[in-house]
């Protein structure tokens, strides 16, 4: 197992790959950039998840957006979304232990973090017609290549049990596919851009900020370190006196229990046996601590893309929340949905027949994140008058109403010298604005605006 602290001790690569291997005392930088080793480094990036702090909560915001947005299905002929289709009851309840927002927040944050997700379909007693899906864990996957370089079967099991499950390749009407012996598992596997060493496996995002994330884990142990053994390094103490083994093991004792430890933390010392202290200067290292931790934290969120603004409090502000929200899911949250959505359809899709049109989406509208700016966009439609009142409930997502087809512009919106000629058609224009806005419900069958509400919008729009 990689140890986290950054020592370059020298080892040979494996030559073949089994379960077992480590790299010693070397850190993930060092191992990776001798020997490229896609594998460990996505078991590495996985245990580097679960010990810092920005790149554990950097990645669970981004995959907590993603598991809430809801998947639909799309017909590209029709240009319109299915109430019902199989792939949703399937993606609905995965399998006999998990959900949806389970399923796709496990997926999400292996790509992340791995730049692999890698999922498993099993057939029932309908052939190629998937009963459950799983998303396999990228630390217990390795890759058999061919002399191409190609995976030639994947295997799936810990390293530390003999029990695995062999995905073998095989060619079926053109496609690869990658099934177990009996045909009852096929996997699937989703991989990132590489750019460099094993094409296989997917490149992680995180290659460009391991040294950041070692420094920070780094920085905290050495704190932690440093706490255990009662506080840092602020003096020395010093004696006259010859001192034998036995007897400087005693007074060392003695200084540690009265001074070392946070239970001795302000308390008066006395000096006997013609001990000295002597104080020493804080380090530029100590001094620099809270600086590299939050130097490394803002460069770890940049990387994942997250604003600032939504996680450090100096640029927090309630001014900027909204917006910082909104580019979250524009720069994160919807690149990283469009990505697996396009994916699940390419290996869910064709087992189910006449579904060549179909892929997977999600509906904009039904996203509460980006309301305020669907709001604005409308407001701005409505306020130019180039939509109808109909073309304006679509975008909201609701039914088209009688009367509702007629384009309406401000009054005041007219060519000059046409004045005298528009205030006989004020009256009927305000009438069938009145008219449309009355009849215009939400979901619940109520009205979706009063009267005095409409008087005024009226108003504001020059129907006088």
């Amino acid at each position: 197992m990689f140890t986290l602290t950054p020592t370059f001790k020298a080892i040979s690569p494996p030559q073949e790959k089994s379960f077992g291997y480590s790299c010693d005392n070397m850190s993930l930088v060092s191992y990776f950039q001798q020997y490229r080793d896609y594998s460990m480094a996505a078991r590495q990036s996985l245990i580097y998840y679960d010990a810092c702090a920005p790149l554990y909560s950097g990645a669970d915001w981004i995959t907590n957006e993603v598991s809430i947005i809801e998947p639909k299905i799309w017909d590209k002929n029709k240009k319109k979304f299915l109430d019902t289709h199989p792939l949703l009851d399937l993606l609905e309840i995965p399998n006999f232990d998990s959900s949806y927002d389970k399923f796709i927040y496990a997926l999400a944050t292996y790509f992340i973090i791995t730049g692999n997700g890698y999922l498993m379909v099993q057939f029932g007693g309908v052939k190629n017609i998937p009963q459950a899906l799983y998303v396999v864990s990228s630390q217990t996957v390795d890759i058999d290549l061919d002399s191409m370089g190609i995976a030639k079967s994947y295997r799936v099991g810990s390293r530390n049990s003999l029990s695995t499950l062999q995905f073998n390749k095989i060619f079926e009407n053109g496609n690869i596919r990658y099934l177990t012996k009996d045909g009852i598992f096929q996997l699937f596997h989703i991989k990132n851009f590489n750019a460099c060493g094993n094409q296989a496996y997917g490149g992680t995002r995180l290659n460009s900020v391991y040294l950041e994330i070692e420094q920070y884990i780094t920085a905290g142990i050495h704190k932690l370190t440093l706490l255990d053994r009662g506080g840092n390094l602020s003096g020395i103490f010093t004696t006259d006196q010859v001192l034998r083994d036995e007897g400087f093991q005693r007074v060392l004792k003695k200084i540690q229990k009265q001074f070392s430890g946070a239970k001795n933390a302000g308390i008066f010392g006395m000096l006997d046996s013609g001990l000295k202290f002597d104080k020493i200067s804080s380090s530029n290292k100590d001094m620099d601590f809270l600086a590299l931790k939050k130097s490394v934290t803002n460069t770890i969120y940049n990387n994942l893309r997250i604003p600032l603004a939504l996680v450090t409090p100096e640029t927090m502000t309630m001014a900027n929340m909204a917006a910082a929200k909104i580019l979250l899911y524009d720069n994160a949250t919807l690149p990283l949905t469009n990505r697996l959505f396009v994916e699940l359809t390419k290996f869910l899709m064709p087992f189910y027949p006449n579904s060549e049109n179909l892929v997977l989406a999600y509906d904009p509208r039904t996203i509460s994140a980006l309301q305020d700016r669907r709001n604005a966009e409308l407001e701005m439609h409505a306020k130019l008058g180039v939509l109808t009142i109909n073309e304006l409930r679509e975008l909201i997502g609701y039914d088209s109403i009688e009367d509702g087809d007629e384009l309406l512009v401000p009054s005041a919106d007219i060519p000059l010298g046409t004045s005298s000629q528009v205030q006989g058609n004020d009256k009927s224009s305000r009438e069938t604005f009145m008219r449309i806005m009355q009849n215009m419900l939400v979901e619940s069958g109520e009205r979706a605006f009063t009267d005095d509400e409409i008087t005024q919008f009226a108003n504001t729009h020059g129907l006088s």
